[in-house]
């Protein structure tokens, strides 16, 4: 299936105007045919120097060129924290009712974006930086030539929201500047996590396959318990196979049998869409690694590192600050056979991988000593493991672009030229439209060394780069943000 991928770059809040109203949708043909099938998906990525990334999205809404008003695929006001998600995507909204027909955008409105740091000890807020946005935090994402979706057709859009892309800047008034990049694909798979994270009741048990249907109104990574969700109730149907890990509410290992209609669990897996051949009218499948029965806050998401070897299925974890644990606190973690390890990107580990000084994530229930159990512990059901295979994407580079050839950048740093390997960089050049928008378009290496031939005598463009050192001495590119300099524009 032919897909777009989609990069916006957004200056916050001095590029963001507003117009016009969100609407309730509109049908792009005469006389449509079947409706198809939309699951918004949001994710992010890992960022060291921020706790909370808190983004209120208020609607998404798909565009047709020329025509107004657009589809809605969400209508509301939700607060997530993004950085909930830096190893799963969360199913925001399913849309069974999307007009088919050719779009060009996706419009996103934020009401505000707010970083905030916790106190290492007590976990309250320490640091909170507000970002006002103007003009109903209008935000267009277009890509590089329309998108179609087909009468019937289900698709994932994938909001990736790559906070650990923000460049933040101080104005001189004292607010904050916040320039994020939003990577968005268009598929009929999620993209860019591969794991997903679904919290709800289960509807229906269906013995014969071992699934059942499963529906919430409850995100995740929602970050505002005080007010009431404007989520609507989305419904996946899961599916299990002998590798399925279920766990009861004490965090030890059930099976399928012990799970009841109207049970809420928590479904770790992998998003895909209906089989053509399946007997279920359910459009979103979630393939079922990890089943965590009980309550909403019955398993916590526990981060430290691996202290001890792994012996007998036990090791100690060294539990990261600001987590309600005390300062330093060692807790044995237990392992079950049905326990599964993942990486942040979603390919399974080994248990071999669980070596000591690596940080990890656990789903865990913890259970306090008592009677035949000695000492606390964390009563594991999965565990994100960051192996050193996982690329290393929290270095930045600054620096006006002065040559491109063949797959290789020299960038004009302050500490003198640097060569940029930027073969497998997203590429994404950014200018402004008008006082009312700000326009991205996705390059390709050839087309940046024409960006960069075409510049004026008194232009330059410059580029922010996220990635790592190389072993070969050039910086290795993920993303490369480039945009045009004049004199008196900063």
């Amino acid at each position: 299936m032919n897909f777009r991928l989609l990069v916006i770059v957004l200056v916050l809040p001095f590029l963001l105007a507003g117009c016009g109203g969100s609407s309730s949708g509109a049908n792009t043909q005469t006389n449509p045919v079947t409706p198809a099938t939309v699951g918004l998906i949001i994710t992010d990525a890992a960022i060291d120097d921020w706790d909370q990334v808190l983004a209120t999205i208020t609607s998404v809404e798909l565009l047709v060129e020329g025509a107004s008003p657009g589809h809605v695929l969400f209508a509301g006001e939700e607060t997530i924290d993004l950085l909930q998600l830096r190893d799963f995507v969360e199913v925001f909204a399913i849309d069974e009712n999307v007009p088919p027909g050719t779009y060009e955008k996706i419009r996103l409105r934020l009401s505000s974006l707010e970083l905030v740091r916790l106190d290492a000890v007590t976990g309250e807020v320490a640091e909170s930086r507000l970002t006002n946005l103007v003009a109903n935090g209008k935000i267009d994402l277009n890509p590089r030539g329309s998108f179609e979706i087909a009468p019937g057709s289900i698709l994932f859009i994938t909001l990736d929201f790559a906070v650990n892309s923000f460049k933040l800047t101080e104005a001189n008034n004292g607010r904050l500047i916040v320039r994020p990049v939003i990577f968005v694909e268009i598929d009929s798979v999620p993209a860019f996590r591969g794991l997903a994270r679904f919290q709800g009741s289960i509807e229906e048990l269906n013995a014969a396959d071992l699934g059942f249907l499963l529906c919430g109104d409850r995100l995740l990574a929602y970050a505002r318990n005080d007010i009431e969700s404007t989520v609507e109730r989305r419904c996946v149907r899961v599916n299990t196979d002998a590798d399925t890990g279920v766990f009861g509410a004490d965090g030890l290992p059930i099976t399928y049998s012990n799970l009841e209609t109207g049970e809420d669990v928590t479904v770790v897996g992998r998003l895909h869409q209906r089989d053509v051949n399946s007997v279920f009218e359910d459009p979103i499948v979630l393939q079922a690694f990890t089943i965590e029965a009980g309550a909403p806050g019955t398993w916590a998401r526990v981060a430290g590192s691996v202290l001890t070897p792994l012996v007998n299925s036990q090791f100690e974890l060294a539990v990261a600050p600001a987590q309600g644990f005390a300062p330093g606190t060692e807790i044995a973690t237990r392992l079950f056979p049905e326990t599964r390890l993942f990486t942040p990107r979603g390919e399974e580990l080994d248990r071999a991988e669980l070596l000591v000084g690596r940080n990890v994530t656990i789903d865990a229930v913890l259970a306090l000593a008592q009677g035949e159990l000695e000492t606390n512990e964390l009563r594991a059901a999965l565990i994100i493991v960051e192996t050193d295979a996982d690329p290393a994407q929290d270095v930045n580079l600054s620096g006006a672009l002065l040559a491109v050839g063949g797959t290789s950048l020299t960038i004009a740093t302050d500490l003198g030229d640097r060569c940029v390997n930027a073969a497998d960089a997203r590429i994404v050049q950014v200018s402004s439209g008008d006082a009312n928008n700000i326009v991205t378009n996705e390059l390709n290496l050839s087309e940046l060394e024409s960006a960069l031939g075409a510049l004026e005598s008194n232009q330059q463009l410059e580029a922010d780069i996220l990635g790592s050192e190389g072993a070969g001495g050039c910086f290795d590119a993920v993303v490369v943000i480039v945009q045009i300099r004049e004199p008196g524009l900063g």
